[in-house]
Formats: structure tokens, sequence, C-alpha cells
């Protein structure tokens, strides 16, 4: 996520200046590639599994990783997330989500957690606006954890009815309907 917000060269710039760090300390990205050589000979490959990814989640959830202002920055950069076209396609503004989408060519995911409203609340819903969401450490609603992964994708556009685009706004909405109503 770092990464993200503040471009892989900024972020190889600082790792070079850190104590030890030879010039050849460098992160790099790979895209589409299976596995990646480590110094040492061996193989990394590089993929994290719906689980692995729910866990992180999970944790943030419960307290057991960050402090509060660490959440509190956790759920601020994940709330700001501005493309809408996955997860949260069909959501109407009661529905606050936190979320971090991913997209390369035949690849699209959204994993993130969007709450369900407390309906005993008066609150009136307000439109989403994702640059004015106020001071949070945790958002307050039924929090449920979404995670949609997908890959050798047939379709390649790179535009909001992308196969894998729309299969995860689908996705998305039904869990929403079902953890709404889990009575019906």
């Amino acid at each position: 996520m770092i990464i993200d917000l503040t471009g892989l060269g900024a972020v190889n710039n600082l790792v070079t200046c850190l104590p030890g760090a030879s010039r050849a300390t460098r992160i790099n990205r790979y895209y589409g590639k299976p596995s990646m050589a480590l110094p040492d000979g061996t193989h990394f490959t590089a993929m994290a599994t719906a689980n692995d990814l729910a866990t992180i989640y999970r944790e943030v959830l419960a307290g057991k990783i960050l402090g509060p202002i660490g959440r509190q920055a956790f759920w601020r950069t994940l709330l700001r997330q501005q493309d809408r076209a996955m997860a949260p396609r069909h959501f109407g503004p009661d529905i606050l989500i936190a979320h971090k989408t991913g997209a390369i060519d035949g690849v699209r995911n959204d994993v993130g957690v969007f709450w369900i409203p407390d309906h005993k609340r008066a609150d009136d819903p307000q439109p989403y606006d994702p640059m004015a969401i106020s001071n949070l450490s945790d958002p307050s609603g039924r929090p449920i954890i979404f995670v949609a992964l997908s890959r050798n994708l047939g379709d390649l556009r790179w535009t909001v009815e992308n196969a894998g685009e729309v299969a995860i706004s689908r996705l998305a909405d039904a869990a929403l309907n079902y953890f709404r109503n889990p009575d019906r």
C-alpha cells in the first residue's frame, strides 16, 4: 500500500538510505511473473490466498495489529479508494467500504471490509465522499470482510464492463444482501 501511495522509486530511494543497505538493495515488482529468483538462488512466489488477506483485515478489526493511530491511517487510506467499479459498484451511500483494488491484464481483485449500518440509529445516509472522512480508528456498523480474487480472465478490456469487475461487483452485492437480510 505504501508503494502505491508513494511510488516504487520513492521507496527504493528510501531503502538505499537505510543503514547497512547497499546500492543493490531495492524492491522490484514482478507483475504476472509466477516466481522470482532470490539472491541465494532459491525461487520465491509472491502469492497471497483469500484467507491470508482476510486475516489481515480480521486482525486489524480485532485490534490485534496496529494501534489506534495505525488503525486510523489504515482505514482512512482504504476508505479513500476511488475505484468504485468492483465491490462497491451497487452499494448505496449508507454502505461504508474500505478496500483495495488491483488489476493487471487478466486479473481483477478487490479486498476489504464493508460495514452494514446499525439501523437503530436515526442518521440519514450521507453521500459517499472519500475525501471527507472524519477522524476514525474503527468505523461503526457490522463489518463484513470481502475478498474477491480472479486470474486467467479472458476479458482483457480496461473498462468497468470487464467481466472480472462485473463478477466481483455482483458477488459483493450478493454478499451485502445476504448479510443485510440473513433471515431471507
